[in-house]
């Protein structure tokens, strides 16, 4: 949910009506994270109880349990299955860089991949960037996870300036000027956030976890920037949805790539 404007490549709005999709409210979602993530949300997700009395949260609760075990079928217990052991996550947070507390204008993704199934998670906004009013989750093919996420994030096109690299220190690197790199971070972007790219489960011939991260912005009347970290020196590159698409699908392969052949 944002308060820009949103991308027509938005999975929610333009998904077959055949797609199999679960709203949850707040403590319906906190309670199959309870039951299947032993109590940890999705990243960046957030919840803060509205509930006051602690009898009438532990009522609530249980009225959620009860209402989550009425919609149990099989396809339900593959959507919670992978969304607590997923091999691949992929999360996305935004915010308006000039306004960062402002809820409306924040954006909470996660993503996730297990095995051929994926799954794509949101969550609704509440009065504040802690409170929720619900979360939506909804099936996705695989080959459509990195287009999906990106697709969450607010309409932009590629930023216009030359891609530069960064020094020690955020200073700018060959071929940029100090005046190209401050102006870039001086101004104020309308849509701000990160993304990460990760192995969610260890592979017993393979140590440690293969991962990424990486920042955006969205300048006004200019377009996005992608802010990477994945070689020798950070890089500023502007791209648009289709590119953005195409960087967290690569990482998407790289990982399923590292798992499947323990290389």
């Amino acid at each position: 949910m944002t308060g820009t404007p949103s991308c027509p490549h938005d999975i929610f709005a333009r998904a077959p009506v055949a797609a199999r999709r679960w709203l949850f409210t707040d403590i319906e979602f906190k309670v199959l994270c309870d039951d299947f993530r032993r109590g940890k949300l999705p990243k960046p997700f957030t919840f803060t109880s509205r509930i006051r009395s602690a009898d009438a949260y532990a009522a609530a609760r249980e009225h959620a349990r009860r209402a989550l075990e009425a919609r149990a079928d099989p396809a339900f217990a593959e959507m919670a299955g992978a969304i607590a052991r997923p091999d691949v996550i992929v999360v996305a947070r935004g915010w308006d860089e000039r306004a960062p507390h402002v809820p409306h204008a924040c954006t909470y993704v996660h993503a996730v991949r297990q095995s051929s199934r994926g799954y794509v998670l949101r969550q609704r906004i509440g009065e504040t960037t802690e409170h929720s009013r619900g979360f939506d989750v909804i099936e996705c093919p695989v080959a459509e996870l990195a287009a999906a996420v990106a697709g969450l994030l607010p309409a932009a096109g590629a930023g216009t300036r030359p891609g530069f690299t960064l020094g020690p220190g955020s200073e700018p690197g060959i071929g940029t000027t100090v005046a190209d790199s401050r102006a870039f971070f001086d101004t104020p972007a309308t849509g701000t956030g990160y993304l990460r790219v990760l192995q969610s489960r260890l592979h017993f011939r393979l140590p440690g976890i293969a991962q990424t991260s990486a920042l955006w912005r969205d300048l006004p009347g200019d377009g996005r920037y992608l802010i990477r970290s994945e070689g020798a020196q950070p890089t500023v590159t502007g791209l648009d949805y289709r590119q953005l698409t195409g960087w967290i699908d690569g990482w998407i392969g790289d990982i399923v790539h590292r798992l499947d052949s323990g290389e």
